[in-house]
């Protein structure tokens, strides 16, 4: 981080298929960009990388899960994970 001033390095994958080396970098906390001509990759990609981080720390949809869990907070996308669980 010292080369870079501070800011996070950013990767590109030009062919980004299942989107298993931008899961990667977002997780060492770099800024990922994906690319692909497949639309079927375009939209797993959307649904692993960029739509769970809009969540982080939001509560689920589900009332029940909203009351047992005040205390304790949901960390990481694990609201939207518990959301989905009462959807489905």
């Amino acid at each position: 981080m010292k080369s870079t001033n501070g800011n996070p390095l950013e990767l590109l994958a030009p062919f980004a298929s299942g989107g298993a080396i931008q899961l990667e970098a977002q997780r060492l906390g770099l800024k990922a960009h994906a690319h692909d001509l497949n639309s079927v990759a375009v939209i797993i990609n959307k649904a692993m990388i960029e739509i769970p981080p809009r969540f982080v720390g939001k509560l689920p949809l589900n009332p029940d899960a909203q009351v047992n869990h005040m205390n304790e907070g949901y960390s990481r996308a694990q609201g939207l994970a518990e959301a989905v669980r009462y959807c489905v």
